[in-house]
């Protein structure tokens, strides 16, 4: 009776380890540090999976806030403005759950983050926004979005009251994906349950 049930047990096992899957996160982080001052960034980055639309590499100015000598601004950004009509715009090869970026010398122009599930058009999956005071002066914020199924983001300034000019630093992307369970786990787990099932249950503790 014992191995009929251990028999029994054991194929179900067996099917469910074929299916045994864990999350586990897969993340990029971008600080622009890499290339020269005045590139386009484009395709630079598509190794790990985004590409850019309107973007250049600019120095910060060390900055408050700057991990390093190089954030990005749109290419034909005016003094390190741009707006609404001429966002920076990140593609992603595929899709992802989560996007941050770093804001530096944000003022009263603010900054605005958008995510969207389409790379043209699409849904208004979530957004970010923050404001500074003045001209920005060492003011910095991380502004961060969140989907299930993110394929663009774009960011700019959201309104044109000063002169204010920002730089934005260490873009991040991350997504949840399904992995295997090591085949170790499945069979420690599977010997576990069939020495259980072999016990008799007048002798078990």
């Amino acid at each position: 009776m014992y191995k009929k049930i251990f028999r029994s047990n054991l194929t179900t096992c067996l099917l469910a380890s074929a299916t045994l899957l864990s999350n586990t996160a897969q993340a990029a982080l971008l600080n622009f540090d890499d290339g020269v001052a005045n590139e386009l960034i484009g395709d630079f980055y598509t190794a790990q999976g985004v590409s850019f639309g309107n973007a250049q590499r600019v120095t910060n100015f060390g900055l408050a806030g700057s991990s390093g000598p190089y954030g990005i601004r749109a290419s034909n950004a005016d003094a390190y403005q741009w707006f609404a009509d001429n966002p920076v715009q990140a593609y992603f090869s595929g899709t992802v759950n989560s996007v941050s970026l770093i804001g530096v010398d944000v003022g009263e122009n603010g900054l605005r983050l958008e995510a969207y599930d389409a790379d043209v058009g699409g849904t208004l999956l979530d957004f970010a926004e923050a404001f500074g005071t003045g001209l920005g002066n060492n003011q910095f914020f991380t502004l961060a979005v969140n989907g299930a199924a993110i394929k663009r983001v774009a960011f700019y300034q959201i309104r044109n009251v000063s002169i204010d000019g920002i730089v934005v630093e260490d873009l991040q992307f991350s997504n949840r994906v399904s992995v295997p369970v090591p085949a170790s786990a499945v069979l420690m787990g599977m010997g576990l349950a069939g020495l259980r099932l072999l016990t008799p249950k007048n002798k078990r503790t």
